[in-house]
């Protein structure tokens, strides 16, 4: 079903009366396009933010999937803080990517659904074609994709690309430079980064390219910085299992939803055991690369929706 954007915002916060007429003139035409007006719906949210909707979707159920913790994102408020007290009394179902994020809501009854990965885009990557802007960088590669933000462990990147010059590390993805900037350190070796000749920064890619920049890795990281508290440390990577996908090696900071998959990855924690576990999977060949293909097929989009639809099915 095809919903176009309107010409003009959707919100007009500044203009209370004028949001509220917008506000509801865009629910309108959303709930006019998927039921009549005495059907019930579901309305699901992914944001606190979007609360104010509900009461013009109405007949509907309200069912809530936090998918990041917000509340230690830059922007968070205290009128967000209530708008999710609100959206969290008022849903008939609950849902989060991770353990620590249901944590976070403080709710009695939070169900868990991770992410998981688009398997046919990520399956067997290697075997796509290599990208252009990547064909003339050496081997070995360790490979980085997401945002370039303050969850990447700048530092520790610039003390292994520094201390190893023979291993070319290729982060791809948007430069969230505002973001950046707000930690001052962060930045500075994120600097320090760019200016190193074995670390090559591409920028953001389409999503449909992405599979083959990770294919072509000869190990993909999952680089965040744990000691520091922020969102990140507390979600489910959406990366994961699109690396696991593509039967690359991989290793990964220590964060809580990771660590079950041990078996199928390495962790690291301090640079030395990052040196030590690169060292590894660069020296000798990955026999797990069955093993983690079949953890990210049983950890597909496919079998989360099959999931999420059996729980709104028994929605009371």
């Amino acid at each position: 079903m095809d919903i176009a954007p309107g010409r003009l915002g959707a919100r007009w916060r500044r203009y209370k009366p004028l949001d509220e007429w917008a506000l509801g003139r865009h629910a309108k035409y959303v709930r006019g396009k998927v039921a009549r007006d005495d059907e019930k719906i579901i309305a699901l949210l992914f944001d606190p933010q979007f609360y104010p909707y509900v009461r013009h979707l109405e007949p509907c159920d309200v069912v809530y999937h936090a998918y990041d913790d917000l509340s230690r994102q830059s922007g968070w408020t205290s009128e967000k803080a209530a708008l999710q007290k609100s959206l969290l009394s008022h849903a008939k179902m609950v849902s989060a990517s991770s353990e620590m994020i249901a944590q976070s809501l403080a709710h009695p009854d939070v169900r868990i659904l991770e992410n998981g990965a688009d398997v046919e885009a990520f399956f067997r990557a290697a075997d796509r074609s290599e990208p252009h802007d990547i064909v003339d960088i050496p081997h070995p590669r360790i490979g980085y994709v997401g945002a370039l933000n303050r969850k990447v462990d700048f530092p520790l990147i610039a003390t292994i690309a520094g201390s190893r010059p023979a291993w070319h590390w290729v982060p791809v993805g948007r430069v969230e430079s505002r973001d950046l900037e707000s930690a001052p350190e962060l930045a500075a070796a994120f600097r320090a980064c760019q200016s190193m000749a074995n670390v090559h920064v591409l920028g953001q890619k389409d999503r449909s390219e992405i599979p083959a920049y990770v294919g072509h890795m000869d190990v993909n990281t999952m680089c965040y910085r744990h000691g520091a508290k922020g969102w990140w440390t507390s979600g489910s990577p959406l990366k994961l299992h699109e690396y696991l996908c593509s039967g690359q090696p991989v290793v990964s900071a220590p964060l809580p939803a990771v660590r079950k998959f041990s078996d199928v990855l390495e962790i690291a924690g301090a640079p030395e055991e990052w040196l030590e576990a690169l060292s590894r999977l660069l020296l000798a060949p990955d026999t797990r690369v069955a093993a983690r293909i079949e953890v990210a097929l049983q950890n597909s989009w496919d079998k989360r929706v099959d999931v999420y639809e059996e729980w709104l099915s028994n929605i009371a």
